[in-house]
């Protein structure tokens, strides 16, 4: 990740954790040029997350501290109301011309989606991936349409909300 600050930055790290899981682990973030982050120097900072089983889902964020100890995280947001990035394992890629996307619920936001009332305008987060090279973090996802096709009936839709620093098409 880019990471600059006025103040200049004291540290850069990966907070990680298996979908269920309470507690975050930590991986510091380097920008030596050794840890898959470019040119040392650069302001492109690296860490990385042990490898887990397939089908698995992995949260994170990254938190960034200055030297007056201002915090700040990606993707935006506190990720105690749950605005953490996530990725599943294993999750292959599929070779073809039309454009494909995917969005990553963790279990318990995947069955409230089925479990909640039938209108519910209420989003979840999910991690958006289209055509398999956008990546979009902390989008709301629900379905969407008349009462008669939701949830997840053929034919209904979905209601995406992303950040305003990150749409979909420029």
């Amino acid at each position: 990740c880019r990471a600059a600050d006025a103040d200049g930055i004291a540290r850069v790290t990966l907070r990680w954790r298996l979908e269920g899981q309470a507690a975050w682990n930590a991986a510091p973030m380097a920008d030596g040029g050794l840890s898959g982050d470019g040119k040392a120097g650069d302001g492109v900072w690296g860490g990385a997350i042990p490898a887990q089983a397939d089908g698995a889902i992995v949260e994170f964020y990254v938190e960034g501290e200055d030297s007056a100890a201002a915090i700040g995280v990606f993707p935006p947001g506190s990720p105690a109301a749950g605005a953490s990035a996530m990725y599943r394992v294993g999750d292959s890629s599929v070779a073809t011309k039309l454009l494909l996307y995917r969005a990553n619920l963790r279990a318990a936001d995947h069955e409230w989606l089925y479990a909640r009332p039938r209108l519910s305008n209420e989003l979840v987060p999910a991690t958006f991936v289209f055509g398999n090279e956008r990546i979009f973090y902390n989008v709301g996802f629900r379905f969407r349409g008349s009462p008669w096709i939701r949830p997840g009936s053929p034919g209904s839709g979905y209601r995406l909300k992303f950040n305003a620093e990150d749409s979909l098409f420029d």
